[in-house]
């Protein structure tokens, strides 16, 4: 029999570390022509594989339904309830200076069109 390997379950591992996590949310964060439902499907994968071992099913549980909650609000109150809801998971929102493309903006750029077209 052959060893099958779904995505999800490959992806939900590679999340299990927080860079991977970050850099995950940070790829969805990129896109051009964002789709509204990503960011809520790509945070729901991140607490899927950080929250595992930091949270028990109950917290889970709670964190996916205050994610819904935040998700249903409007204004800054967005933003400023996102920032928390990541901090529980060891991820913080931040802002930087964006650089000038450079080969590895470039490859990570190109890794996000990858990683669209997978989720779509």
């Amino acid at each position: 029999m052959e060893n099958v390997r779904y995505y999800h379950d490959f992806l939900i591992e590679s999340l299990e570390k927080k860079e991977e996590s970050a850099l995950y949310l940070w790829a969805i964060l990129q896109a051009e022509n964002p789709e509204a439902e990503l960011l809520p499907i790509a945070l729901t994968n991140v607490l899927e594989a950080l929250g595992k071992t930091n949270l028990t099913s109950e917290e889970m549980a709670q964190h996916q339904a205050k994610l819904t909650e935040i998700f249903d609000k409007k204004g800054v109150d967005v933003i400023y309830n996102l920032a928390e809801w990541l901090q529980v998971l060891g991820l913080e929102l931040t802002v930087q200076v964006k650089e000038e493309n450079t080969e590895e903006t470039e490859e990570i750029e190109e890794n996000t069109e990858i990683l669209e077209e997978v989720m779509v």
